[in-house]
């Protein structure tokens, strides 16, 4: 098992550590394949930060070091349902998601949405993406070259299914995920999430939609108040206004794809789009848009799907008209981020913003942020260092 370890230590410390020969863990031993210790140093008045011993005995450095126990396997507890598999986001946050891996043997089988899929996993997994329920309708090839269901047209929550004669009529969706994210809907009732709202919508025909997220009844202002195109309704409290504000998003990367046919990092991100742009956009299914997983864009490019399942590469197409000046490395000043992103796709140039503000302006001395390569603010009990975060890989 390959073991990879998260050493936070003072910046100018990273020479000692290269010194340590790799059969040595400089941290703390044993190593258990779940499970390890990480040490924090305070920040030394010498540049030496430990004797010549420090790589063998790290726990005879005076002071002492602070224990801080972690996990190195938060999905060592989780246990997924089939045909799911746990990931880990960007802040190392177990989940269970989708997976894609099925064994490669050709077993076709016709599902009930009319189509051939290759192996029951393979049915299993687009049902886990798109959130339906599929079934098998019999092994092999779908009998007709042609899909019963292109023909039919269903309302907005049905779904299309066929039979064992090959006939399509439209079904409610059989069941929702066990998620409680209450919703009001406009009958006055209270749904444990938006899957249950639009499940009971199909099976009784009542036209009804969703109020507000939360349970009815509720005094906050967003409470009657809706956001458009995937905004969020932000108050100060009763008797304030509400107002509509596009959602801040993590870089997490949990792909969609939406029903414009383009491959978004995650949900937020995808309702971010709709809020900035005004567009009614929602997820199709979980996952990259067919033919875009091994697609790569460059240049702020975003991938498309084709109907015909070819996927291509295209720029953004319009920015929200705010002016907050951005200066290019090319010596160009744009009126925003994302001009500058569609004019680099556009030009298939590598362009980034140098600094905020104009070109012509100087710019000052730029903020420092923390990133990959640089020092980030690490807080001691002894006051605040520049660190480093070193990667050390070892066999557990």
């Amino acid at each position: 098992m390959l073991c990879r370890i998260t050493i936070f230590l003072p910046a100018h410390a990273t020479d000692l550590l290269q010194k340590c020969p790799s059969s040595i863990n400089p941290v703390h031993k044993p190593v258990h394949a779940s499970s390890i210790f990480i040490w924090s140093f305070p920040n030394p008045s010498s540049p030496r930060l430990a004797p010549n011993h420090f790589c063998s005995k790290p726990s005879l450095y005076n002071p002492p070091p602070l224990p801080l126990f972690v996990s190195t396997d938060p999905c060592a507890s989780v246990s997924c349902p089939k045909y799911q598999v746990c990931q880990l986001d960007a802040s190392r946050q177990a989940s269970c998601r989708c997976s894609d891996h099925c064994e490669r043997r050709v077993a076709p089988v016709c599902a009930s949405d009319g189509l051939t899929y290759e192996s029951l996993c393979a049915m299993q997994v687009e049902a886990c993406r798109s959130r339906r329920q599929l079934k098998v309708i019999y092994q092999g090839k779908c009998s007709s070259g042609v899909n019963p269901c292109s023909a039919l047209r269903c309302s907005e929550y049905e779904r299309c299914e066929i039979d064992r004669g090959g006939v399509a009529r439209c079904t409610c969706p059989d069941t929702c995920e066990p998620v409680v994210r209450p919703v009001c809907a406009s009958d006055g009732r209270t749904y444990d999430n938006t899957c249950r709202l639009e499940l009971e919508r199909c099976r009784s025909g009542r036209a009804m939609h969703a109020l507000h997220h939360g349970v009815c009844g509720t005094q906050d202002p967003c409470a009657t108040h809706r956001c458009p195109y995937g905004g969020v309704c932000r108050s100060n409290g009763p008797g304030s206004e509400p107002r509509c504000d596009c959602p801040h998003c993590s870089d997490e990367y949990s792909p969609v794809c939406a029903t414009d046919g383009t491959s978004y990092n995650n949900e937020c991100k995808l309702r971010l789009e709709a809020c900035e742009k005004r567009l009614d956009l929602r997820v199709q299914y979980i996952g990259l848009c067919k033919g875009c997983e091994n697609k790569h864009c460059p240049h702020y490019g975003i991938c498309e799907s084709r109907p015909n399942g070819e996927a291509a590469c295209t720029c953004p197409r319009t920015c929200v008209p705010h002016n907050d000046p951005v200066c290019g490395i090319d010596g160009v000043t744009y009126a925003n981020e994302c001009e500058m992103k569609v004019a680099a796709c556009n030009k298939q140039q590598f362009v980034t913003a140098a600094y905020k503000g104009d070109c012509g302006r100087s710019p000052g001395t730029p903020e420092r942020t923390g990133g990959a390569g640089k020092g980030v603010a690490w807080r001691t009990q002894r006051g605040e260092s520049s660190v480093k975060e070193i990667g050390l890989k070892l066999h557990g």
